[in-house]
């Protein structure tokens, strides 16, 4: 059940004028320029939508705020909006007013009314990806005065970018036939979604972290790089770095100037030692030479006595020479040699790890880049199984395909049975349009409502032939008809979109028709048959679940109406729609 019962408007001086309805039909007659567009924009913005009333002439200086009555599923509600888009009100209409609220505020309250399915609508924003709410589906309540007549996207806001880039979403979730599949599959694939991100998100922190410590690995003067599973090497090298800061060496309290007075001297010991040993090594080469030259010269003597005269005295100064050089002092002890160069190590250590500790880094700024690398190698994660996540990504983008598949494939069934209802909506009315009875002389005239481009078409059967020549019907599209024809075809879908949404009971939507002008399009003959085809929508909706509101400068019983309530806009000592308002 769904009424709206009273709007009252309250002026900036605290004057009030309250509008009365009824259920069913509401049918509100003004002239020109009474505010007959303004009223049926004004239900719209009571309801949440963003149109600034500031803006608007008929408004400004006059009207405060305006405060709505309506009744739903048997809870009363009383709604406020001002002419401040941060300052609403929403209560039962049993209670005071307490805090206002901002817009965003408002409309969500009134999608906590209208949401009656609360499930269905978040199947429905995980089918669209996207919000939608009562606001979206307000598309299927308001027919304006300048879209009427459009067969092509045929719903007046779609106009509105806002509205018609949902649409598509809306009305494949309306006709799927693999809703709870989908469902499954969606969360199936946001859960894959997460664990994939999750597995990513590993990798890309294990690189940074790897990246981090490859960076501040030389400032410690280490010359190895970090990939993942040389983890013990590397804070084995820390833990050595580490011990090294924190050693109490006495020669580590020693300026480098003196390490380094103590590194030469050590260094020359040892050049000189190993300079010695060299010239040892040539005499000691020079003295075997010696010994064989006299071994010779021994031997030509005992062959030949003849030449003893001039062998001997070279065997003399031969002797002499032996006799007068002693190797001892030149034989240099390879022990000594090596722990001198031990000691030379050891201070060009100390040089490098003074000169590391005072030079180049602070002790307290070495410390803190071995935290910084321990830190990252705790943190660092173990490799996971590239094949793996490989095998994900591809169920996922399978999942992706199955579901644009299943998002596509419509329910031929109800979209025939909307068609079939549009159709006899629009032959109800054939005792009082001539437009409607020369389209049903054809017996094979109907109207078809196609998905694909949200649109309504006039077709009929004809006869043709298929491949194999064998005799078939065809759907052939009729030609393009007058404006009042396609108004009432477009309100007839209108009515039977209502129908099916409050069947249903699973969208946010506003149990409302709201028509600005309706008759505008038509000569004397054919009004009657917008009535015709109200009277016969309501035969099956009821007027206790779906309220109309007509706005028109005709009178009611042109349009073959018989209104529940009516109201003229024009009366005395008031101009039109805002009552504070004067020309």
């Amino acid at each position: 059940m769904f009424n709206i019962e009273k709007l009252t408007l309250i002026s900036t001086d605290e004057q009030t004028f309250t509008y009365e309805f009824n259920e069913g039909l509401n049918y509100i007659k003004g002239k020109n320029s009474s505010g007959k567009t303004e009223f049926y924009k004004f239900l719209d913005f009571m309801f949440g939508s963003s149109y600034d009333l500031s803006e608007c002439p008929w408004y400004h200086g006059t009207l405060k705020k305006g405060i709505m009555k309506f009744t739903y599923n048997n809870l009363t509600y009383r709604i406020t909006r001002t002419m401040k888009t941060s300052v609403n009100y929403f209560s039962y209409f049993d209670e005071e007013d307490k805090e206002p609220i901002s817009l965003s505020e408002y409309r969500d309250r009134l999608e906590a009314v209208f949401a009656i399915d609360k499930d269905n609508l978040r199947r429905l924003h995980d089918f669209a990806d996207e919000n939608i709410t009562y606001r979206t589906f307000t598309v299927f309540s308001f027919l304006g005065e300048i879209r009427q007549g459009n067969l092509i996207d045929f719903f007046d806001k779609c106009s509105d970018l806002k509205y018609s880039i949902k649409m598509t979403s809306i009305l494949n979730f309306i006709f799927n036939r693999n809703t709870e599949k989908l469902f499954k599959l969606k969360k199936e694939l946001e859960k894959l979604k997460k664990d994939i991100s999750g597995l990513e998100s590993i990798s890309v922190k294990n690189n940074l972290n790897r990246q981090k410590i490859n960076m501040n690995l030389p400032k410690l003067n280490l010359n190895i790089v970090y990939n993942g599973n040389n983890k013990e090497e590397i804070s084995n090298k820390i833990f050595e770095m580490k011990n090294m800061i924190n050693s109490k060496n006495p020669i580590e309290s020693q300026p480098i100037s003196e390490l380094e007075v103590i590194y030469n001297n050590i260094d020359d010991q040892i050049k000189i030692y190993d300079y010695r040993k060299a010239e040892m090594k040539t005499i000691q080469h020079e003295n075997e030479n010696r010994k064989v030259l006299l071994n010779n010269l021994h031997g030509i003597i005992a062959e030949r006595e003849d030449f003893n005269y001039l062998i001997e005295p070279l065997i003399s100064l031969v002797d002499e020479l032996k006799n007068s050089i002693t190797f001892n002092k030149y034989v240099i002890s390879d022990e000594t040699v090596k722990k001198l160069r031990q000691q030379r190590d050891k201070v060009k250590e100390e040089i490098l790890r003074s000169n590391n500790k005072y030079i180049r880094f602070q002790l307290d700024e070495k410390a803190k880049v071995i935290a910084i690398i321990e830190d990252c190698i705790a943190s660092d994660i173990e490799e996971f199984d590239n094949d793996e996540l490989d095998s994900m990504k591809k169920r996922a983008n399978e999942l992706r395909n199955d579901i644009k598949n299943l998002s596509n494939a419509d329910d031929e069934k109800k979209i025939k049975k909307i068609s079939d209802f549009i159709t006899s909506l629009y032959k109800s009315a054939i005792g009082v349009s001539d437009i409607i009875e020369q389209d049903f002389k054809d017996e094979t005239f109907n109207i078809k409502y196609f998905k694909r481009g949200n649109s309504l078409k006039t077709m009929n059967i004809k006869k043709g032939r298929d491949h194999n020549g064998k005799e078939i019907n065809i759907d052939a599209i009729q030609p393009t008809g007058s404006l009042a024809r396609h108004t009432l075809i477009q309100l007839s879908g209108y009515l039977a979109f209502l129908e099916l949404l409050i069947r249903e009971e699973k969208y946010p939507i506003i149990p409302i028709l709201v028509l600005d002008h309706i008759s505008k399009p038509f000569d004397i003959d054919n009004p009657g048959a917008i009535g015709k085809i109200i009277e016969n929508a309501y035969k099956i909706i009821k007027k206790k679940n779906l309220q109309i509101f007509i706005f028109d400068d005709e009178f009611y019983e042109k349009l073959g109406i018989i209104p529940d309530h009516y109201e003229e806009l024009v009366e005395k000592n008031k101009s039109g729609f805002n009552p504070f308002f004067h020309q």
